[in-house]
């Protein structure tokens, strides 16, 4: 009895310690598998349930930024009106696997005038767009977070990701 509380007791210690140990010099793998630790994604867009964290699934191949592994995308939607109300719904029906690639120059169109419409902040409307090229960047800080409670969270500390070479 007396070596299973002690074995419960350091079980339950390297769990709520675990997160102490952590810091910018520990691995990704050290860093995604500790309880209760989450990571800004900058890549999202590459991730899906089988490569949660799209960053480490990415890599760097005539100018563009692809992924490692395909990722999951809806290959087949569904759709059908529920009542007039509340318009058309969609499920995925069929999925698919792809690699995904970002270019690292990109044009977009940005918002350059905006109009306020009223004194309360967010309302307004852009009345004049351009189109701008843009550089994505290859290296990032990448924000770890400690969970703390249902939806709040907060920053440990960052680390240094840059994008590798396929």
């Amino acid at each position: 009895m007396k070596r299973l509380l002690w074995g419960l007791l350091l079980t339950v210690g390297f769990t709520f310690n675990a997160q102490a140990y952590i810091n910018e010099d520990s691995s990704w793998d050290e860093i995604l598998s500790t309880i209760n630790i989450e990571v800004a994604d900058p890549l999202g867009v590459m991730s899906d349930y089988a490569n949660p964290e799209g960053f480490l699934n990415s890599c760097l191949v005539d100018g563009a930024i692809r992924t490692i592994n395909p990722v999951s995308y809806c290959a087949e939607y569904r759709e059908w009106e529920t009542n007039p109300r509340r318009g058309r719904e969609s499920e995925c029906v069929r999925y698919g696997k792809r690699h995904l690639a970002l270019p690292l120059v990109y044009e977009a169109k940005r918002c350059v005038n905006w109009e306020d419409l009223g004194p309360r902040r967010g309302l307004g409307e852009c009345i004049e767009w351009k189109t701008q090229t843009f550089t994505r960047p290859t290296d990032y800080q990448i924000k770890v977070f400690r969970k703390i409670g249902n939806n709040n969270k907060s920053v440990i500390f960052t680390k240094a990701f840059a994008v590798p070479g396929c």
